[in-house]
């Protein structure tokens, strides 16, 4: 009888690959290649497997375009789950080029539609993301997350791990009893739904779990337990820790020729990519030699030396490393493109603004201007709400040709090319001559320095930042206070009122720094003009806060000439 073939769908094909895509990664690539059809969920299928072996064989930046490839097509086409998916793909693939920040963008978007599976993985993502960065308890909170989604959709092997990632959550924090605890609750699930292969590297855990509470004979019973489990479910990784633990243990209970027996199976049962283990193996041997064998401990740091300079030690291998490199590059690239992009914008938004604020001052004027001959031709008339009107008319037209010229001023603004030592002392006395000297004081402590700048630009920066705290202080005599400190590189001046001035400008500062053309009406333009003046020098400006709770202005100007910016890019 002739044999038949049952040709297999696309979706089987699909679902073969997912159950075979790490043990034999080839035949499935070739599988996918031979993929054709017009269903867009079996394409964006298609796209992100072949992601995940490209994933799976470090091949990154291949991995990160199939990937976007399927994300596309599962958007355009609402498939939630796949999309979902394909969004922990990425955030994984972003967590191996440590790229913290982008890897949470794409873990949070995967959280938008609720599937318990998927949602228990992007929390073990975002856990590993902030243990990378090094917040323990957001990592603690997603961990214990992600254990309480697996749990509730019966993914008990997926348990144990949850579990194992909290306990050692626990023990980096130094709470070794609760972690003790937590990998005792996974021998439970361990034992219950007969994990076996998982026996081993359970059993070491708590090993390691009982060397830190210092009880070293439940230390080696455990670690023994790992050893002998280890061997007879064929599970190599955790052989390696099972006899480093058992090695641990022997070290503490004072056995040192059991320890040194159990570090030897150790390092023959350890792997390439293994490093860490391989240095705490190494680092526990030099221990045991120096009681041991003291006249040895020579040749065991010559061993260890030739380990740290090996290949074993590096970071990542050679692959994983250009790949990353590539990806830097490309990144780079990218942000080079965007620059180019929003430096043209900006030339082209400044010759927009220079234009519109020079042009608007003449219709302004004109406003200004005939509201003023009506308000003299209106005098004589009975109606004071239509003299109170042209009154308004006309200061609202003084007022934006004010703004606006100010504008203009800003951005025609350039530093002189003719810079020069400045008496800062002489340019603030001659710009205090500029007040009322009946409503306003300043006051300088010591002597203030000479600085080398363009001294017209310092006493108009001086002048407009005195206008601006004057306005924005409520009290009756308006004072300003000026401090200066000097180091190597920079001379700084501390600022400070009696009044409101400085303390209001602190909240609009995060606003401020957005943008130098303010947005928001309550910071004019003579503030940013002070702060471009500033940076033209190379200084900079801050508001900040003493020790006292008192508001204050900070400005720095370099010390030295080749600090200096000079014309405005």
């Amino acid at each position: 009888m002739p044999s038949t073939k049952i040709k297999q769908s696309n979706h089987d094909k699909i679902e073969w690959v997912r159950l075979n895509y790490m043990t034999d990664p080839d035949k499935c690539l070739t599988i996918l290649a031979k993929i054709e059809s017009e269903d867009p969920f079996i394409i964006a299928n298609k796209y992100n497997m072949i992601g995940l072996i490209r994933f799976w064989r470090s091949e990154y930046l291949t991995a990160l375009d199939q990937f976007k490839k399927a994300i596309s097509l599962s958007k355009s086409h609402d498939f939630k789950e796949l999309e979902t998916k394909i969004l922990v793909n990425i955030s994984c693939l972003y967590i191996r080029f440590k790229r913290y920040n982008i890897a949470l963008e794409y873990a949070f978007d995967s959280l938008k539609y609720k599937f318990d599976r998927l949602n228990s993985m992007t929390y073990n993502n975002l856990a590993l993301i902030y243990s990378a960065l090094g917040n323990e308890e957001k990592q603690l909170e997603y961990q214990m997350k992600a254990k309480s989604l697996n749990e509730k959709s019966g993914e008990k092997r997926m348990v144990v791990t949850d579990l194992r990632n909290i306990a050692e959550n626990y023990t980096k924090q130094k709470r070794h009893k609760e972690a003790l605890s937590t990998y005792l609750e996974s021998l439970e699930v361990v034992e219950k739904y007969n994990f076996n292969t998982l026996l081993g590297y359970t059993y070491s855990n708590i090993a390691f779990a009982y060397i830190s509470l210092e009880n070293y004979e439940q230390a080696l019973a455990y670690s023994t337990k790992s050893v002998d489990y280890s061997i007879k479910y064929k599970s190599p990784d955790s052989l390696v820790n099972g006899s480093l633990a058992k090695a641990t243990a022997y070290f503490y209970l004072d056995q040192l020729a059991p320890a040194l027996e159990a570090l030897e199976h150790t390092f023959s049962a350890i792997t390439g990519g293994m490093k860490k283990i391989y240095q705490d193996a190494y680092e526990l041997k030099i221990k045991i030699i120096s009681k041991l064998s003291p006249e040895k401990i020579a040749e065991s740091y010559e061993e260890y030396v030739v380990f740290l300079k090996s290949d074993l030690n590096e970071i990542d291998n050679k692959n994983d490393l250009e790949d990353i490199l590539k990806f830097r590059e490309q990144e780079i690239e990218g942000y080079q493109k965007k620059n180019a992009a929003i430096e043209l914008q900006n030339r082209e938004l400044e010759v927009v603004s220079k234009l519109l604020a020079h042009d608007l001052k003449t219709p302004t004027r004109t406003v200004g201007s005939f509201s003023g001959l009506l308000n003299k031709k209106l005098e004589s008339s009975e109606d004071p709400a239509i003299r109170e009107c042209l009154d308004f008319i006309s200061s609202g037209a003084h007022e934006m040709y004010q703004k606006l010229d100010i504008t203009e001023q800003y951005l025609n603004f350039k530093l002189s090319k003719n810079k020069s030592q400045v008496d800062l002392n002489r340019i603030i006395e001659t710009v205090v001559r500029l007040f009322d000297k009946d409503t306003v004081s300043i006051e300088v402590e010591h002597e203030l320095p000479f600085i080398f700048a363009d001294q017209m630009a310092i006493r108009r920066m001086f002048e407009l930042l005195f206008r601006f705290i004057f306005k924005y202080n409520e009290e009756t005599i308006k004072r300003i206070k000026i401090r200066h400190k000097s180091d190597v590189n920079d001379e700084l001046f501390i600022v400070t009122d009696n009044g409101k001035a400085i303390t209001y400008a602190r909240f609009w500062f995060k606003e401020f720094f957005q943008s130098d053309l303010i947005a928001s009406g309550k910071i004019e333009m003579g503030f940013a003009f002070v702060r471009k003046i500033i940076n033209l020098h190379g200084g900079h400006l801050l508001i900040d806060e003493e020790e006292d709770g008192t508001t204050v202005l900070k400005i720095w100007f370099p010390k030295k000439e080749d600090k200096l910016n000079g014309e405005q890019p």
